[in-house]
């Protein structure tokens, strides 16, 4: 795409005017502040609305600032298209092929006008110098795409290093891995000092198998004879028992004699209150059988007819013979109980209970005792001389169980130490291969960034030397150096390269506008097709604009 014309009014102090290039190559002359910078600025103001509060105009020879005056400009293509855009104060007009439209619908015409592709392809300077690293790298990302962590991890040379590293990143995963690799150097630093303060204890106590199975059967044998004196029971005691079980036996016996004795007396006068109750019922049921009809000898009034007093008097005979009956039985029961009895206490009065025998046996039982307590203090004796010679056993025991603990501890700090060097082994391994990673992910990324440019290279990330760390970044290269550091031909190299390249990537041709352009030299430029608009300090006191009509070279 190549400028047919510009046209310009009120425009930052330039009178009215416009160049009619027909698509070729033009190059702009004159003194500094006659209006180069102005012209050249015309292209972005039209299509991205900058610079328009610069408006200046000039009364009587003096440059005054008129907000208020209408300015504008426009630029026509060699397609036809025709942009333009003019101020009137605080308001902005935007026509598309002299339809005004809302700045919307203009915003989305350059857009589609320019491919999507922005002043990126319209101000070779606008990467390098109009956006932050930041900004560069996501736009180059964007633009040519990138190469992520898992494009990386999913290769089968870092599969190992993919089952570890989770949702990390290769500089915090080896971050985070080198610091888990310092504390395990610190703990296995200490493992040798450990080991040689376990060897000086040994060196004063030294384990020994043969002595340590000696003592534990010393122990056993200590244990079996200290249970066997607790266990053992003297002859005076076993007769102490039996003594105190016939004094407890007599006088339990001479206590149920006195028991008996009451209960036979109790029972005798209950035998004797029933016998006469018999008796009574006897005699008063003799009588009443013998009685006779006539004359009452109670109530001496005459009896009832012979079948009244006859029934009757039956029925009197047989209440009082079963009252006789019921007398009877419990008579028998009281004269078997008392026979019983008597039994009883004659079959308990064979065994001793005189009090002489009890006081026998209770001196008997106090002479036993005192035996028993002098038994129980030999015996005491005996057992804390057992007892302290279990202390020592377990002593000797205990110390020798230390020395197996010990010599058990070193074994376990040796394979703590060979677990722990393995361990880091690992752990640097998984280091190396992360680095690797890291290091392949940023080669791929500048590799794939780079293919797209003829001369530049990025670096897209940095090194931060205190920590270690390859943050994101973005700068230009050329042949190795930075883009600040290049000098002013060398950066128009650089951006031409760039320009070259973007509008490459976005399909669209657009031309290529440079100020300041007397900096140059022929090798600044690249080889670009483009139209090229050149503006020149030069001696001239006016403007100079040339068209130029035969093969263009770089100036």
């Amino acid at each position: 795409m190549r400028i047919r014309k510009i046209r310009w009014w009120n425009y930052r102090g330039l009178d009215d005017g416009e160049i009619v290039a027909d698509g070729a190559d033009v190059i702009v002359r004159g003194q500094n502040g006659v209006g180069k910078t102005s012209i050249a600025s015309i292209v972005p103001f039209v299509l991205f609305g900058k610079d328009k509060d610069k408006v200046r105009r000039y009364e009587d020879g003096m440059e005054i600032r008129d907000d208020g005056l209408l300015h504008g400009a426009e630029v026509e293509f060699d397609d036809g298209t025709n942009f333009r855009y003019e101020v009137d104060g605080k308001n902005g007009f935007y026509y598309v092929d002299g339809e005004l439209m809302t700045k919307t619908i203009y915003d989305v015409k350059v857009a589609e006008f320019l491919n999507h592709g922005g002043e990126y392809v319209l101000n070779p300077f606008f990467f390098c110098e109009g956006k932050s690293p930041k900004i560069q790298r996501n736009t180059l990302e964007k633009i040519f795409g990138t190469v992520s962590d898992k494009d990386i991890l999913s290769t089968s040379e870092f599969e190992e290093l993919a089952q570890e590293i989770g949702e990390q990143s290769f500089d915090a995963f080896i971050t985070s891995t080198q610091s888990q690799i310092k504390n395990l150097r610190g703990k296995l630093t200490d493992i040798p000092a450990r080991i040689d303060e376990i060897d000086r204890q040994l060196a004063d106590n030294p384990y020994d198998a043969k002595v340590a199975e000696s003592l534990q059967a010393e122990r056993d044998e200590l244990d079996r004879e200290r249970k066997a004196l607790q266990t053992a029971e003297s002859e005076v005691a076993k007769e102490l028992s039996a003594a105190k079980a016939e004094y407890k036996d007599a006088s339990a016996n001479v206590r149920w004699v006195a028991e008996l004795e009451r209960y036979r007396k109790s029972t005798e006068q209950n035998f004797v209150a029933k016998k006469n109750e018999l008796l009574r019922l006897r005699k008063e049921f003799k009588a009443k059988r013998d009685e006779k009809p006539g004359i009452c000898p109670t109530c001496k009034q005459p009896r009832p007819a012979d079948a009244k007093f006859k029934a009757r008097h039956e029925q009197e005979l047989a209440e009082l013979k079963d009252q006789g009956l019921t007398c009877l039985a419990e008579y028998e029961a009281l004269k078997e109980s008392l026979e019983n009895i008597t039994a009883e206490i004659i079959e308990a009065k064979k065994l001793p209970t005189n009090d002489e025998h009890l006081a026998a046996l209770n001196e008997r039982i106090k002479t036993l005792e005192q035996q028993v307590a002098d038994e129980k203090v030999q015996r005491t004796e005996q057992l804390a001389k057992l007892d302290a010679d279990i202390k020592e056993v377990d002593r000797c025991l205990q110390d020798l169980e230390s020395a197996a603990k010990a010599r058990k501890r070193i074994e376990e700090l040796r394979a703590e130490e060979k677990e722990l060097n393995q361990r880091i082994v690992d752990l640097e391994h998984l280091v190396r291969l992360a680095k690797d990673a890291r290091n392949r992910k940023i080669e791929l990324t500048e590799s794939q960034i780079a293919g797209h440019f003829e001369h530049v290279k990025f670096k897209m990330f940095k090194l931060v030397v205190s920590t270690g760390v390859f943050e994101p970044t973005c700068e230009a290269m050329l042949h190795g150096v930075p883009y600040s550091l290049l000098s002013k031909g060398e950066k128009l190299k650089c951006v031409l390269d760039i320009f070259r390249a973007l509008q490459k990537k976005f399909k669209v041709e657009m031309p290529l506008l440079i100020d300041d352009a007397e900096s140059y030299t022929r090798n600044s430029f690249v080889d670009l097709p483009n139209q090229l608009w050149l503006f020149k300090v030069s001696d001239e006191e006016q403007l100079v604009i040339e068209i130029k009509k035969e093969a263009r070279r770089a100036a």
